[in-house]
């Protein structure tokens, strides 16, 4: 989704975390790709990080926030858009999903 959507705009993605598979996996996926800037914005999402809020508001890119189910605590934010709902593999917690929301 996020590379069908950064051919026609620039992109700010942010992923739960500062280094690891969330944002280091989109890193390096994106590497060669100019439009789009991933960077983490920590852990336990309680509310939308001011960095997004600030990219969304100033309109040039398209914002989007990526976290594990299992730690967003903001998901009822009004500035939030569910985009994609990707399961994971089931693990000794259960299930958990990957979820990607446009932050507008």
């Amino acid at each position: 989704y996020l590379r069908e959507v950064s051919q026609e705009n620039h992109l700010n993605v942010g992923t739960e975390g500062s280094f690891g598979t969330l944002p280091d996996g989109l890193m390096i996926y994106f590497d060669k790709d100019p439009k789009v800037t991933v960077f983490g914005i920590g852990l336990s999402l309680l509310e939308v990080p001011e960095p997004l809020k600030e990219s969304a508001a100033a309109g040039e890119a398209e914002t989007f926030l990526m976290v594990n189910e299992s730690r967003m605590g903001a998901q009822d934010d009004p500035s939030l858009e569910l985009v994609l709902k990707i399961p994971k593999a089931k693990g000794k917690k259960g299930q958990d999903n990957l979820l990607l929301y446009q932050v507008r």
